[in-house]
């Protein structure tokens, strides 16, 4: 189901018992990000960045697909730590 599908959904009145499906996101396994991420995961599986970078692109998703991010906050404080740790790391033109 769409988010929009949902979204017409609730304002008709669908019964909130019904339940909505479960969200899934579905990622390029051909894209740079994703094969990074791997690479990541393949050194270090318990790397905490790895669970910020897995919020990071289930907000970016939401935002895409017209959904509000679960966090806004929480995402602009991480968007924030990772431009920092760009910057730190002299990936930026300074």
């Amino acid at each position: 189901m769409t988010s929009n599908m949902e979204k017409l959904l609730k304002r008709s009145g669908y019964p909130a018992g019904m339940g909505t499906p479960k969200r899934t996101l579905e990622l390029n396994p051909k894209h740079d990000l994703v094969g990074r991420l791997r690479e990541l995961i393949d050194r270090e599986q318990d790397l905490p960045l790895l669970k910020e970078y897995a919020e990071l692109l289930y907000a970016q998703a939401l935002i895409a697909e017209g959904s509000p991010a679960p966090n806004p906050a929480r995402l602009v404080s991480q968007l924030t730590d990772l431009m920092l740790r760009a910057a730190a790391s002299e990936i930026l033109p300074v």
